[in-house]
């Protein structure tokens, strides 16, 4: 069966339709398919008529509940009856079927018109398209399907003026050339680039001739509907996404080729969509151009593309692009996975390359003791150490922060380190190349570093032997897979819309549900760090046990590059960042028939921990909240006591991570004196100073103590980054209300994961599972209530 999303409609002739926006559908309340169309559609008229705009929209699909809630759909009422006078009576009732869509026209008498309310219902019964089309006398426009080809031709040619020229006056009102450019742009932002036109048909519907055009876009078979009124101006328009388009097998050489042209001209957003998941949480294309800038600055100039080749390297192929430089050719190595994304690139030097920076190279022992300082700081995780070393170039693009990430992903994938098992060492450019192989648990790890003649490092990378990792995610031993099924869904408003999954039990429903919200950074709906998926291990965890869960990635990580911008940027708060999206599952969770209203929990895990009880008293209808590592501190404390740990951990502090540690204390302190007085532009720990401003009268405790739903907090008491002495802050403030359940483990990491001594940032880099104890508390909490 097709399924088909309604993406927009706009005006036909002087009434509004309704605006769906391009979504997965849901499930909600009320179905068509449990009686007549005709009654069905007849029954939302008598409840609009008398006042209520509540109940009809327990039939809309997910598409149109979000894009027309109640308040909308009285808006719609109220300006019909503005438009044509009082209701009046109904005065018949005509349906048309197809193979996925049931169209009810219901002719309304008003005072002073008679109105056609076009009801379509999809395939589940569900109402996925509302309107409201006055009936009139003339007979359609016989040059309809030319003028719709005319619009479609300009619209698709990008000249949106000229698309709009032939409007009538309610569309041009409603949608100028602008709006319908944006219209277009998220469209095809959805559906890829326009490819070719397919086929042309039309129908007549109350004086209207609505044409219909099947448009092949990259991903979607897209029919659009352009209506043409008897005075051949268009009066309404609609887009209708059907079947998906097969995507070709992915050609990597092709991938690479596209890649390196991007990279050579300047496109490095368009280079860094080519990546898979991790490489773009890791490289930003800000990153890129800056290791670009930095590698010309060595090889002088890009001057063309020279010659491709690839070879299978277990699941993946590897491709070098040769590009041509002013100091010599450089070999592009890129690295291409099963779906067509890229999993690694690096610049591979080849002979004959003329130094463009001539200066001598360092003596080869000395740059193989850089190289090997800077594995042995890896290997003890001191990642301020391990950057201390790093040439300008470096420093600007990859900083502890990020080493510490990427470190921690290799080693998810690696397993725990072994030892050394060789080395080679080259010069180039003035440079010597240390290559260090590294024996891990599960495969190799070959290390390249550059050094400079300054005894600097100038380039690094880690490549994993792809062909010998013995292991990635498993879900673990709690989890049955046959007890629920996973829905894809989308949630959020507007230009902040996440996709995100339901794990929903197999059975009968409704059932309890649980948000799960993100901790610090821009994170997945799994929580993914490396071949660790907490989030999946709970949903997974969760649901086996009866209890839906709603994950969704985040708002940092989907909507990166808006964030950053200067719009969006100065006036960032935690209410953007984390609160209005666990807010909006709500919602969307609110309207689904297969989850019970009244049981729908919010687990905030660390940062997200910290904000609850924030989102809790947004939104009271909440059954109960879980913290898991949630702290109670300012969050430039949380911060500076981390670093300190961490640095500490040796048992030493060197005169670089006494430089780093000063430099965070500096910035805490100053984060407690901000003001509005403070530029915007200044950050602090990566966060502008909209963030610390919204965050100074913030204690989680005291709104804690006022928000009647339930509590549950957890901590596992080998966490080093949300410690027992948040949790005992929680105890304490918490001790006079009665409904607050205090747990915590003893062995269980910030990851909630088992192990023993103590903690490091090495933990993470250790493949393991959210504890079984953990899932079973808070199964029986929630089964509890």
């Amino acid at each position: 069966m097709r399924r088909m999303f309604y993406y927009v409609f706009l005006v036909l002739s002087m009434l509004v339709i309704a605006v769906p926006a391009l979504l997965p559908c849901g499930t909600p309340t009320a179905r068509a398919q449990d009686g007549d169309p005709g009654q069905a559609a007849q029954a939302l008229i008598d409840s609009l008529a008398a006042g209520d705009f509540v109940s009809p929209t327990a039939s809309f699909d997910s598409a149109l509940q979000q894009s027309m809630p109640p308040e909308t759909l009285e808006e719609l009422w109220n300006w019909v009856i503005s438009q044509a006078g009082a209701y009046l009576s109904p005065l018949g009732v005509e349906n048309q079927s197809t193979d996925d869509l049931t169209r009810v026209v219901v002719m309304l008498q008003f005072e002073q018109a008679v109105i056609g309310v076009e009801v379509t219902f999809n395939a589940e019964g569900l109402i996925s398209g509302l309107s409201f089309v006055p009936s009139v006398d003339e007979a359609p426009s016989a040059d309809a399907e030319a003028i719709a080809v005319d619009f479609v031709s300009r619209l698709t040619a990008g000249d949106f003026a000229g698309a709009t020229v032939n409007f009538d006056g309610n569309m041009q009102q409603m949608m100028p050339p602008e709006s319908l450019q944006e219209l277009w742009n998220s469209l095809t932002a959805q559906v890829g680039t326009f490819q070719s036109a397919l086929g042309i048909g039309h129908e007549p519907v109350q004086g209207y001739m609505i044409v219909l055009l099947d448009l092949q876009f990259a991903h979607y078979i897209v029919q659009i509907q352009v209506t043409v009124n008897a005075q051949s101006q268009i009066s309404g328009l609609s887009f209708v996404p059907g079947e998906p388009v097969a995507a070709p097998p992915a050609d990597p050489e092709a991938v690479a080729t596209a890649f390196a042209d991007r990279l050579s001209s300047g496109d490095f957003a368009g280079a860094v969509a080519l990546f898979d998941a991790q490489m773009q949480q890791t490289m930003s294309p800000q990153g890129l151009q800056d290791l670009w800038a930095s590698l010309v600055a060595q090889v002088g100039a890009f001057q063309g593309r020279l010659g491709v080749g690839s070879q299978p390297v277990d699941n993946y192929t590897v491709v070098l692009v040769g590009m041509q430089f002013e100091a010599g050719p450089i070999a592009l190595q890129v690295t291409i996975n099963a779906q067509g994304q890229i999993s690694g690139a690096s610049f591979v030097p080849t002979e004959g390359l003329t130094p463009v920076n001539d200066e001598p190279a360092l003596e080869t022992e000395s740059a193989v003791a850089v190289a090997q300082s800077l594995v042995n700081s890896l290997i003890q995780a001191d990642f301020a150490g391990a950057t201390a070393n790093f040439d300008d170039n470096m420093r600007g693009v990859l900083s502890p922060d990020m080493l510490q990430e990427y470190w921690n992903t290799v080693l998810a994938e690696a397993g725990a380190f072994g030892q050394a098992e060789g080395g080679n060492t080259w010069e180039t450019q003035g440079y010597v190349v240390v290559d260090l192989l590294l024996g891990f648990e599960r495969t190799t790890v070959t290390i390249r570093v550059a050094v400079n003649a300054a005894g600097q490092v100038a380039g690094f990378s880690m490549e994993l032997d792809t062909g010998t990792v013995k292991a990635r995610y498993e879900p673990p031993a709690y989890v049955d897979q046959a007890a629920f099924n996973e829905i894809q869904v989308t949630i959020g408003q507007g230009e902040w819309l996440l996709p995100g999954t339901l794990s929903l039990p197999v059975g009968e429903g409704p059932f309890p549900v649980v948000i799960l919200v993100h901790g610090a950074g821009p994170k997945d709906r799994d929580g993914s760090l490396g071949a660790n998926k907490p989030f999946r291990d709970l949903a997974w965890g969760l649901a086996s046990r009866g209890i839906a869960v709603l994950r969704y990635d985040k708002r940092t990580l989907v909507h990166h590059d808006r964030l950053v911008n200067e719009r969006y940027d100065r006036d960032l708060t935690v209410q953007q960042e984390v609160i209005d999206d666990a807010l909006a599952a709500a919602v969307f969770l609110n309207n689904n028939e297969n989850i019970d209203a009244s049981r729908i929990y919010v687990l905030g895990y660390g940062h997200g921990g910290y904000l609850v009880p924030r989102i809790a008293s947004q939104e009271l209808s909440l059954a109960g909240a879980i913290i898991l590592a949630g702290y109670t501190r300012p969050i430039e404390d949380v911060l500076l006591s981390q670093k300190e740990y961490v640095q500490n951990l040796d048992g030493e502090l060197s005169q670089e991570e006494q430089d780093d540690l000063a430099a965070a204390q500096e910035a805490a302190s100053t984060i407690k004196t901000l003001d509005a007085s403070h530029d915007p532009a200044e950050r602090y720990f990566g966060a502008p100073v909209s963030y610390w401003l919204d965050l100074q009268t913030y204690d989680p405790i005291s709104i804690a103590q006022l928000i009647p739903q339930p509590l549950l907090v957890l901590q596992g008491e080998r966490d080093y980054q949300v410690t027992m002495v948040d949790f005992q802050n929680w105890q304490n403030g918490l001790a006079a209300r009665d409904n607050v359940t205090f747990i915590s483990y003893p062995g269980l990491n910030h990851q909630f994961v088992a192990g023993e001594g103590a903690s490091s940032p090495a933990d993470y880099g250790v493949i393991g599972h959210v504890s079984e104890t953990v899932v079973s508390d808070i199964v029986n909490w929630i089964m509890s209530r």
